[in-house]
């Protein structure tokens, strides 16, 4: 700690607080490892914490190298990792092909030998990581092949019984048509995303979920960029696993998150009357978010009426295209309950309405309890503003007994 009869003044602090510091600016992607530079007893003594933030692998190979060059000791830390799963090397066939002409008694290798390897090589590659607690699985977007779609669960089924103490799984990706009876193996996971359409029927995924007794947070994402073959064979041998009946086993279901990608020309996937009445009975219930690409039609807004009157939500967002202010007073889809909202607005207008209605709400004795909204403007208004921006807008606006102050990160463009 001394460098030429110097002391930084950081070890004065008590080492547990030195420790929350260094854990909580090392957390930082994009300035925290600078610490690292400080002086080498900082080095020392910080550099464990640089682990235990999410590690991103962009494939196998990433994770494969990354552990060869990090030294053992470090490993221990690890807590959570991302992994893009993605399709086996098959250029060894061509080779094998090649030396069996050339052999007297050949011996072919076989495509399914390659993804077997490769499932032995994560597996080992995965036990040196015994502390992990939260794990994000994305799997290979468009048209899958049949070898790729069994190791992908081969893989979640050694995930499964490697790590039966993860806490936190996220799937994503192309995971149509994807089984997920593994996840019965995973007994103290508590929060799950799965961005996909599960294989397994209603009844079997209610089966799943009911036996994970910790599992609090639930996020189902239902895409439709799925080929029309594969759609219609989902939506006339199988229910959705997003149905009325696998959310009804959710007894201890706190934030559930019903989100649907869909064509103009498709159903809706998961954020239907039946799947808001489905959670009527969850009296834990206190986040919704619906994030939908095209706008609910009136008996769906009268169900989301009926159920935010009866339930107790601390949480909403509400996210769809053309969104009008007025179906916030329209269909009272604000409870009473409510301390932060999220909504879509297309425009300054827009905006300006809503935050009006709000204001008319407190001011009539409503709303006590809400103190923070968030406005998110349009990916459309985005697309025509001036500025050429593609990103959200956010603002957000502390709101108080009578006064809302509104604050925008960025210009609203009409």
């Amino acid at each position: 700690m001394n460098t030429f009869g110097y002391t930084a003044p950081i070890f004065a602090l008590p080492l547990e607080l030195r420790e929350q510091i260094y854990r909580d600016v090392l957390s930082s992607t994009e300035q925290g490892s600078d610490l690292l530079r400080t002086c080498r007893d900082i080095y020392t003594e910080a550099q464990k914490f640089l682990y235990q933030r999410n590690i991103n692998f962009c494939g196998q190979s990433a994770l494969f190298q990354w552990l060869d060059h990090v030294p053992a000791e470090f490993l221990s830390y690890v807590t959570q990792i991302s992994l893009s799963v993605l399709d086996v090397d098959l250029s060894p066939l061509l080779k094998s092909k090649f030396e069996a002409y050339r052999s007297i008694s050949p011996t072919r290798l076989h495509t399914w030998e390659l993804y077997n390897r490769e499932v032995e090589r994560l597996r080992a590659a995965l036990e040196k990581l015994p502390r992990i607690q939260a794990i994000t699985i994305r799997a290979l977007p468009g048209q899958r092949s049949y070898f790729y779609q069994e190791f992908l669960s081969k893989v979640l089924g050694m995930l499964s019984s490697l790590h039966s103490n993860l806490l936190d799984l996220r799937l994503g990706g192309n995971l149509n048509h994807q089984n997920l009876s593994f996840l019965s193996k995973l007994r103290r996971l508590q929060s799950f995303s799965f961005n996909g359409i599960s294989s397994s029927s209603p009844m079997e995924m209610a089966g799943i979920l009911a036996s994970l007794d910790h599992l609090t947070h639930l996020s189902l994402v239902s895409q439709h960029g799925i080929s029309e073959c594969l759609l219609h064979h989902v939506s006339t041998t199988k229910q959705r696993s997003s149905s009325p009946d696998v959310i009804r086993t959710m007894e201890q279901l706190a934030p559930f998150f019903g989100t649907d990608r869909i064509s103009a020309s498709s159903p809706a996937l998961a954020f239907t009357p039946e799947v808001l009445g489905a959670i009527h009975d969850h009296k834990t219930l206190n986040g919704l978010s619906i994030s939908l690409s095209q706008t609910p039609d009136l008996q769906t807004l009268g169900s989301l009426e009926e159920y935010l009157g009866k339930a107790s939500i601390e949480e909403l967002e509400l996210n769809w295209p053309d969104l009008d202010p007025d179906v916030l007073k329209q269909f009272d889809l604000l409870p009473e309950s409510l301390k932060h909202l999220c909504v879509r607005s297309r425009s300054n207008a827009d905006a300006s309405a809503m935050l009006c209605s709000i204001v008319d709400f407190q001011k009539a004795g409503g709303l006590l309890q809400l103190r923070t909204v968030v406005l998110v403007r349009s990916a459309q208004s985005c697309k025509n503003s001036p500025s050429g921006r593609k990103d959200n807008e956010i603002g957000e606006a502390e709101v108080g007994d009578d006064v809302v102050s509104f604050q925008v990160h960025g210009e609203w463009k009409g």
